[in-house]
């Protein structure tokens, strides 16, 4: 008979340790990181109750985080690389695998000098791994094979628990831990120019580094880039006095603050600002959050506690990924409260929220920040228009709209005054004006000796050789800006149908 008191001996592997305890499985890890670093507050914070406190703190973290093919990690991976450079000290967020180092080395070998202390064909030498990498992973079994027919996963995809068990299908998902990721930065010296040229963070790193040396200029440097983000958001910021509350309000759809002088300094006006257009992210002309609502139908909302925490822990988990995206001082909102924000929406075994409101995080950082981007690009083309278009014109919107690329222009001498001009791409012939009526005042104002056809077929190669020129230099982004304005304007028309539909089912 065999001893039932005899304990079992577990074999050291990829789920057990030596000592016989359970390895914590890829969910476990990410979840204790993630309630860790969203809960607790960096630097040091003040206990005020005071709702325009900010407390700035030192970050060398700047610009996003990015993989081995320059592109940008999910909101999960960034709190998680953005952590690690924290505590590593690291400065430029560009990390790679050991398998992708391991293979570029090899194959670019003959460029690349040996010395004592770097040996092309065992780069990681020495090298310390930042951080795990972690992907959301879902598999279907059936008869406990795994499913991968592509056509049939997305099948799957569409039926719910109980259809998926009357067909006898299981569901597993969870996070996979994928890999270890280094620092780019830990071996920058051994990478070929163009390498490191094709990655702007280690430029950019460099000049925020001398920077942050000057704490003067680094005040200015987040003061000038705080006003930029607020002018590229259009979002409406009030003042409003005898107030001492800092709040986006949904319904309005602006920022109320108080008046300036309550408030410490510069910096800690445009960082109350910052955060409250984290929260106007998710007007429902945007991303469409669900905020808390106090009543609803004269009854307290229910779960408004957990919708409240976590719309609080989102802004300021997104406020963070912008200031590190751009480079400026990083600060706390809301340090006091932002652990009791989480221990209300974790209760009851609920952490995994926190991979959520992650993801809703870097979403909004990103409609911040991709705001930004056009905001600049759209001053830089302005810049450029003008030395190229008559000086009697202001250059306004450049669009991308199928097949025709559309500048907006005004009269420089009344801005009120605006016309169209639409290029064929593919064409690229004719310069069609939406108002001629204006175009002949522009022309008229010219006073020239030369025949009135000559000179608006003159005046208008001269525009559209303009217009042509910003095109080619930025179509990539022209044509990224044409998508989302598509992408949204569908969601509004299923937004309008979906409420149609439901209007028409209440009043049948």
């Amino acid at each position: 008979m065999a001893d039932i008191n005899k304990k079992k001996k577990y074999k050291p592997g990829k789920k057990w340790n030596k000592n016989g305890a359970k390895k914590p499985s890829a969910n476990e890890i990410v979840l204790t990181k993630l309630k860790k670093i969203m809960s607790t507050p960096r630097g040091e914070w003040d206990e005020s109750d005071d709702d325009i406190k900010v407390s700035f703190y030192k970050s060398k973290v700047s610009g996003q985080m990015l993989n081995f093919d320059n592109k940008p990690y999910s909101g999960l991976n960034t709190l998680l690389l953005e952590d690690a450079m924290h505590d590593l000290d690291k400065n430029v967020g560009c990390f790679a695998t050991g398998l992708q180092l391991n293979e570029y080395f090899k194959k670019n070998k003959d460029l690349i000098e040996k010395t004592d202390d770097f040996d092309p064909e065992k780069p990681l030498k020495g090298l310390s791994a930042v951080s795990p990498i972690f992907k959301w992973n879902k598999t279907y079994y059936k008869d406990g094979k795994a499913i991968t027919d592509e056509d049939r996963i997305k099948e799957l995809d569409l039926l719910s628990k109980r259809e998926l068990e009357d067909r006898d299908i299981s569901k597993y998902q969870g996070m996979k831990r994928v890999s270890s990721v280094f620092a780019i930065e830990d071996l920058k010296e051994h990478f070929p120019k163009e390498f490191i040229d094709e990655r702007p963070y280690f430029k950019k790193a460099e000049e925020l580094s001398e920077l942050r040396m000057n704490p003067e200029k680094e005040s200015e440097y987040f003061c000038e880039m705080a006003e930029i983000i607020i002018k590229a958001s259009e979002v409406e910021v009030i003042e409003k006095e005898g107030s001492n509350r800092a709040y986006y309000s949904p319904m309005e759809d602006h920022i109320v603050i108080p008046p300036r002088h309550r408030f410490e300094s510069d910096e800690a006006r445009l960082a109350v600002i910052l955060h409250e257009l984290s929260h106007s992210t998710g007007h429902s002309s945007r991303l469409n959050r669900d905020f808390a609502k106090k009543e609803v139908n004269g009854k307290k909302e229910k779960n408004f506690e957990v919708k409240y925490a976590s719309e609080e822990v989102i802004a300021e988990t997104s406020t963070a990924f912008l200031t590190a995206r751009f480079g400026i001082k990083s600060f706390n909102s809301h340090a006091k409260y932002i652990q009791g924000y989480c221990n209300t929406i974790c209760a009851n075994n609920n952490e995994k929220a926190l991979i959520r409101l992650s993801t809703k995080a870097m979403a909004a950082a990103n409609y911040l920040g991709d705001k930004v981007d056009a905001y600049m690009l759209k001053l830089e083309q302005e810049v450029k228009l003008k030395a190229e278009i008559d000086q009697d014109l202001t250059p306004k919107d450049l669009i991308v709209d199928g097949a025709f690329v559309i500048q907006t222009v005004a009269l420089s001498k009344n801005p009120e005054k605006t016309f169209k001009v639409a290029i064929d791409i593919n064409e690229r012939e004719n310069l069609l004006v939406d108002n001629a009526e204006l175009f002949n005042e522009y022309q008229n104002d010219k006073h020239s000796n030369v025949e009135p056809e000559e000179l608006e077929k003159t005046l208008k190669d001269n525009l559209k050789g303009a217009i042509l020129i910003q095109y080619d230099e930025n179509k990539e982004f022209l044509k990224s800006q044409e998508i989302k304005r598509n992408e949204y304007k569908e969601t509004n028309r299923n937004e309008i149908k979906a409420k149609n539909e439901t209007m028409s089912l209440k009043y049948k």
